[in-house]
């Protein structure tokens, strides 16, 4: 939501993984729209409702990329083109659900 990108991960002893999804979103571009600390509308989060043989996906405003592996140039493709194309396009603090804050 408000033109956020979310990546998602289904495993449970992966450390490798999730440290390349971090990374991704860490390479992720800065929104000028966010105020400090957050950088931008992105998160890891764990999902057990992935399908076994798709353990990632990204998702953003009524699209889904899906994967077997982590592929960091697919999730930056996918950020240039769906990043911050919600109907709501706005960085707000918001709840915390549960996510990795990635500074």
């Amino acid at each position: 939501e408000h033109g956020a990108i979310v990546l998602l991960h289904r495993c449970v002893d992966c450390p490798g993984e999730v440290a390349q999804l971090e990374d991704a979103v860490r390479a992720f571009p800065d929104d000028p729209s966010c105020l400090a600390p957050v950088r931008n509308r992105a998160m890891v989060v764990a999902d057990p409702l992935l399908p076994e043989d798709l353990p990632f996906a990204a998702v953003a405003w009524g699209v889904t990329y899906s994967a077997t592996c982590v592929d960091p140039a697919a999730i930056a493709q996918f950020h240039r083109d769906f990043y911050a194309k919600a109907p709501e396009n706005f960085c707000d603090d918001g709840a915390g659900l549960g996510g990795t804050f990635i500074e």
